[in-house]
C-alpha cells in the first residue's frame, strides 16, 4: 500500500510539474498553420499556384495563399482596453465605401493596436457598421454593436477573438455596461427600447420599452442606476437591473448623457436648445437646467466628458465652434474653437484634448481653458481615447487611414497606417522589383519578387491606380487619378524622375510599336506621352472614364473601356472610333486574337471578334483585373467580390482560384510568365507560380535578422540573408540540407529531409541557438551552499559543482560564498566548459560575517532537531500507552 501511494504521488508531481512548466509535446519546426492555400494542381490542368503573399502594410511574407485580414478602413472610434493595454478601432458607420466604378465595400473589421502602436490583429466582427465599442471590466470581453446589422459582437479581450453574436433591437445606437449586476444595456434607436445582456451568457434577458427614440445612456456607479435619453421624448428613464421610473424633462430631444461622480449630477445634452440640464440622481428628482450658448451640436459619443481634475463637464459644439466647461450650475468658460468635435481629458498630464475635423488638427487645453498648442493630425480626425498604459491619445485620422499618437509631451509619438488601396502593378524585366500602386497611401510599393518583401515605397501623386512598365527606357509610368500629373518613377534608380502634365489619369499603357506610352483620364480625352516625355492630348472619347487599356501586337491598335457600353478603338495615328457590345464594359484585354471585355456589373467576361460579341463567358462576381498569359495561352480574370481568379481557356471558364481579399489587379512577368495579383481589401500581393514550372518555398524562423542561412538541394546550393528562399524545380523527390555558416552559432532542429515536388512544395525551417555544457566544480566549502553569478543569472548549489548552458561567446563570471567571492572570464567555443572553484578551507572560519551566518544556520538546524525529537517522543509515548490499553482489555 505504502509503494502504491509513493507512486501515486509521484505521478500527480511528475505531470504537476509538466503542467506548470509549459512543457510543450509539439516538435520544434512544426509548419505553422496557414489559411486557405490553395492544393496543387495535376499536370493536365496545372493553371499556377499562389506561391506566397505580401502584406504590404507589415512588408512580410506568408508561405501560399494566405488571407491577409483587410485593416479597418476610414477609423472612426477608438476604445482602450485597460487589461491588455490593447486599442480597438473601428470603421466609419453610416456610409457605404465606393472605391471605383460604382463598385462598394463593407468593412466588417476591428482593428488591435497593442500598447506600441502596432497593428495586432483584425477581428471580423460580421458587421460593416460600427458605432460604439464598451470594455466589460469583469470578464474582460469588448462589446461592439453593429447599428445597421442590429446586432452586439462580443470579442474576447484575451485572445481577440470574436466568440459571439447577439442579436438585439433596431438600430442599436449607445451602450453601457454595469459591473454591479453584469449586465449589458443597449438603446436601439429605430426599436424604441432598451435590451439587457446578461455576459455571462451573452444573451437578451429583457427589455425595457421606451418613448421616443433611445440614443443615450449613461451609469452612475454610487445607486448602480442606469439613465436613458430618448430622443423626441420628455422623460429620462432610470434603470435599475430590469425595472425602472420615468422623470419629466423640460425639453424633448435629449442625445447624449454624461455623469459627473463628484456631484452625483447627471449632464443631459439637448440637441434643440441653448441648454443642458442636469438631474440629481441622489434623489432622481431634482432637475434644472444651464444656458450654454451652444445649439447645434456634433452627434458624437464624446462630445461630453467629465475632467476628474476640476470636476468640469466639458461639452463641444460641432457647428457653433465652441467649447464650454460647466460647473454643476453655470457656464465656467467658453472657448472658441474651429469645427470642434470629440474631447478627451489626459490624467497624466491633466491636459484636455479636443479634435477639430475641419483643420485636421487637436487643440491641447490646459487647467485655465487656454489653448497651449495645435497638433496636426491627419485628415478628419473622429473620436479619441486615452492610452493610460502608453500615456498617449489615439486619434483616429477618418479620411487619411490612419491614427496618431499623441504623447503626454503634446508630440506626435508615431501612427498606425489602416488604410486599403492595393491597386495595380507592373513588373520590371531589367531589374526583377514589381511596383504596385497604393491608392489610399498615395505612393508606390517596391517588391522585390525574389524574397517577397518591399525593398521601398515611393511618394507620387493623389490616389495612384494605373501603372505601366516601359522597357525602351527602363521608366514606370504612375496614374494619379486625384492629381495633375502622372508620375514618372527609374526602375534603376527607384525615384520620381519626372511630373507629366497628365490630369486625373485612371490608366496606362505602353506601345512596343512606337515607344509612346498612353493615359486614359477622367475626362473625355486621352494622352500620349512619346520617349523625350513631350506630352500630347487627343480627344473624340465620350465618356469620362477610360479606366482599363490593352494593346493588340497584331494590328497595332489600342483597345480603352470605358465604363459604358462603348470600346473605343485607338489606331497608330491615334485616330478613335468605338463600336459597342451592348454592355458594360469595365476592363479590357488581348490573347489569341480576341479581344476580352470583362462587364463588373454583369460578371460577364465578353469574347470580341471582328467588332462583334462572339462569346458571353460567366466568371467571379465584380470581375477587375484581366490579362492575358502566353505561358498557357490563358485569360486570367481577378473578381474583386467573389475573392477568387477566373482561368478563361478558349472560350470558357476551365479553373476557378480562392485567392486573397478583393483582388483587383493582374500583372504578369513575360519572361517565366509569373503572375502577381494585388488585394485591395487587405494592401497585400499574392504571388501565382509561373504556368507549368514548380516551386519550393523555404520559409526560416528562429535566426536573427540579416543572419546568412543557405539550403544545398539537388546538388546546388541557396543562401540568403532574410527569411525566404524560392527555388525554381522540375518535380521529383529530392533531398535537402539547411545549414547556416558557423555551426557553433545556430543549427536547424531537422537539418536534414525529403521533399516530393509535385506543384508547389513548402519547406519549414526553425533554427535553434546552440548551447554548451559549463561546469564549474568547488572544493573547500564541505557542503555547504554556494553561488556563480553569469550572464546575469545566478546559479545556486550545496554540491560541489553548478551547470549552467551557455551559447556561443565569451562570459565574465562571478563564483562566491557568502562574502568569498572569486572572478574570472570564460569563453565557449564549440565545445563543453570545465572550470574548477578553489575556496580557502577555511574562507568560513576567517570571516566574521561568514562564521557569525553559518552559526545561525547550526543554531536553525538544532532547533528543527530539538522540535523532531519531541514529536517523535510523544508519537512513541502515544503508541506504548495505545497498546498497553489493548492488552488491558483482553
Amino acid at each position: 500500500m505504502l509503494i502504491k501511494t509513493f507512486y501515486k504521488i509521484m505521478i500527480i508531481l511528475v505531470g504537476g510539474i509538466f503542467l506548470f512548466s509549459g512543457f510543450s509535446l509539439g516538435a520544434l519546426g512544426t509548419a505553422p498553420a496557414t489559411i486557405n492555400h490553395v492544393m496543387p494542381y495535376t499536370e493536365s490542368n496545372n493553371y499556377g499556384s499562389i506561391a506566397l503573399t505580401t502584406d504590404i502594410l507589415n512588408n512580410s511574407v506568408f508561405p501560399g495563399n494566405y488571407n491577409v485580414m483587410a485593416p479597418v478602413r476610414e477609423p472612426y472610434i477608438t476604445m482602450y482596453d485597460p487589461i491588455n493595454h490593447d486599442t480597438y478601432v473601428s470603421s466609419y458607420p453610416y456610409e457605404e465605401l465606393q472605391y471605383d466604378y460604382y463598385h462598394y465595400l463593407y468593412c466588417y473589421n476591428i482593428t488591435v493596436l497593442n500598447a506600441s502602436g502596432n497593428v495586432l490583429k483584425t477581428i471580423n466582427t460580421g458587421s460593416n457598421d460600427t458605432i460604439a465599442i464598451t470594455y466589460n471590466s469583469n470578464n474582460g470581453n469588448v462589446y461592439v454593436l453593429g447599428y445597421y446589422s442590429d446586432t452586439v459582437s462580443v470579442i474576447n479581450g484575451s485572445t481577440n477573438r470574436l466568440t459571439d453574436i447577439i442579436h438585439v433591437g433596431k438600430n442599436p445606437f449607445s451602450e453601457v455596461f454595469d459591473p454591479y449586476n453584469n449586465y449589458l444595456y443597449v438603446a436601439n434607436y429605430c426599436s424604441g427600447n432598451v435590451s439587457i445582456i446578461n455576459t455571462e451568457s451573452n444573451s437578451v434577458i429583457s427589455s425595457i420599452n421606451m418613448s421616443g427614440y433611445p440614443d443615450a445612456l449613461a451609469y452612475d456607479q454610487y445607486n448602480h442606476n442606469v439613465y436613458a435619453a430618448s430622443y423626441d421624448c420628455y422623460y429620462i428613464y432610470a434603470i435599475n437591473g430590469s425595472s425602472y421610473n420615468k422623470i419629466d424633462v423640460y425639453y424633448s430631444s435629449p442625445i447624449y448623457i454624461v455623469y459627473n461622480p463628484y456631484n452625483t449630477y447627471m449632464y443631459v445634452l439637448n440637441c434643440r436648445e441653448y441648454y443642458v440640464e442636469t438631474l440629481n440622481t441622489s434623489n432622481d428628482n431634482s432637475l434644472s437646467y444651464i444656458e450654454t450658448d451652444i445649439y447645434d451640436y456634433s452627434f458624437n459619443q464624446y462630445s461630453m466628458i467629465y475632467n476628474p481634475e476640476n470636476h468640469y463637464v466639458y461639452m463641444s459644439g460641432y457647428d457653433d465652434g465652441k467649447m464650454a466647461v460647466l460647473n454643476s450650475s453655470s457656464v465656467v468658460n467658453c472657448t472658441t474653437l474651429e469645427s470642434p468635435n470629440s474631447i478627451v481629458y489626459n490624467p497624466y498630464n491633466n491636459y484636455v484634448y479636443v479634435d477639430s475635423t475641419n483643420c485636421a488638427q487637436v487643440y491641447v487645453i490646459n487647467s485655465s481653458y487656454h489653448i497651449i498648442k495645435t497638433i496636426k493630425t491627419g485628415t478628419d480626425p473622429e473620436v479619441m481615447s486615452y492610452n493610460n498604459y502608453a500615456h498617449e491619445i489615439y486619434v483616429p485620422n477618418s479620411c487619411s487611414g490612419n491614427v496618431s499618437f499623441i504623447g503626454y509631451n503634446n508630440n506626435i509619438t508615431g501612427s498606425a497606417n489602416l488604410s486599403l488601396g492595393t491597386f495595380e502593378s507592373a513588373y520590371d524585366t531589367s531589374n526583377g522589383y514589381l511596383y504596385v500602386t497604393n491608392s489610399i497611401f498615395d505612393t508606390v510599393s517596391v517588391i522585390s519578387t525574389r524574397t517577397g518583401h518591399v525593398v521601398k515605397t515611393i511618394n507620387v501623386g493623389a490616389k495612384p491606380e494605373g501603372i505601366a512598365y516601359d522597357p525602351s527606357n527602363n521608366n514606370i509610368y504612375v496614374a494619379n487619378a486625384c492629381s495633375d500629373y502622372a508620375s514618372v518613377i527609374s526602375g534603376s534608380s527607384n525615384n520620381v524622375i519626372k511630373n507629366l502634365s497628365v490630369p486625373d489619369a485612371k490608366s496606362v499603357l505602353y506601345d512596343p510599336a512606337n515607344n509612346n506610352v498612353y493615359f486614359g483620364t477622367a475626362h473625355s480625352n486621352f494622352y500620349v506621352v512619346n520617349s523625350s516625355y513631350s506630352v500630347s492630348s487627343y480627344g473624340d472619347v465620350y465618356n469620362i472614364n477610360i479606366c482599363s487599356m490593352a494593346y493588340d501586337p497584331v494590328n497595332h491598335l489600342i483597345y480603352a473601356a470605358s465604363c459604358c457600353p462603348r470600346l473605343y478603338v485607338i489606331n497608330a495615328s491615334n485616330d478613335v472610333s468605338c463600336f459597342s457590345d451592348g454592355g458594360t464594359i469595365n476592363h479590357v484585354a488581348y490573347g489569341n486574337g480576341y479581344i476580352y471585355l470583362a462587364s463588373e456589373s454583369t460578371g460577364t467576361v465578353y469574347l470580341i471578334s471582328n467588332n462583334e460579341t462572339v462569346k458571353s463567358i460567366k466568371v467571379g462576381s465584380a470581375p477587375n483585373g484581366i490579362i492575358y498569359n502566353s505561358g498557357d495561352n490563358s485569360i486570367y480574370v481577378a473578381n474583386t467580390g467573389s475573392n477568387n481568379i477566373s482561368v478563361i481557356k478558349g472560350n470558357e471558364t476551365v479553373e476557378t482560384l480562392n485567392i486573397g481579399s478583393g483582388p483587383l489587379g493582374i500583372s504578369c512577368d513575360p519572361n517565366n510568365h509569373d503572375m502577381f495579383v494585388t488585394d485591395y481589401l487587405s494592401n497585400s500581393v499574392n504571388f501565382i507560380d509561373n504556368i507549368g514550372i514548380s516551386h519550393i518555398n523555404v520559409y526560416e524562423k528562429g535566426l536573427p535578422y540579416g543572419t546568412p542561412w543557405s539550403i544545398t538541394i539537388n546538388g546546388e546550393k541557396y543562401s540568403t540573408l532574410s527569411n525566404f528562399i524560392s527555388i525554381t524545380i522540375t518535380q521529383g523527390r529530392y533531398n535537402y540540407i539547411i545549414y547556416t555558416p558557423d555551426y557553433a552559432d545556430y543549427i536547424a532542429t531537422s537539418q536534414y529531409g525529403t521533399i516530393n515536388v509535385n506543384g508547389n512544395a513548402n519547406i519549414y525551417i526553425h533554427f535553434m541557438e546552440i548551447n554548451y555544457l559549463v561546469e564549474f566544480n568547488e572544493t573547500g566549502l564541505s557542503g555547504n551552499e554556494w553561488h556563480v553569478k553569469i550572464n546575469n543569472k545566478v546559479y545556486s548549489s550545496n554540491s560541489s559543482s553548478i551547470i549552467a548552458c551557455l551559447p556561443y561567446g565569451n562570459y565574465e563570471y562571478k563564483a562566491y560564498y557568502q562574502n568569498y567571492s572569486i572572478t574570472g572570464n570564460l569563453t565557449v567555443n564549440g565545445n563543453n566548459v570545465h572550470k574548477n572553484i578553489n575556496f580557502p578551507v577555511n574562507s568560513v572560519s576567517k570571516s566574521g560575517t561568514l562564521g557569525t551566518t553559518g552559526s545561525h544556520i547550526e543554531e536553525k538546524n538544532s532547533f528543527y532537531q530539538y522540535i523532531f525529537d519531541v514529536f517523535l517522543l510523544i508519537t512513541l509515548m502515544s503508541a506504548v500507552i495505545l497498546i498497553i490499553s489493548i492488552i488491558k482489555r483482553k
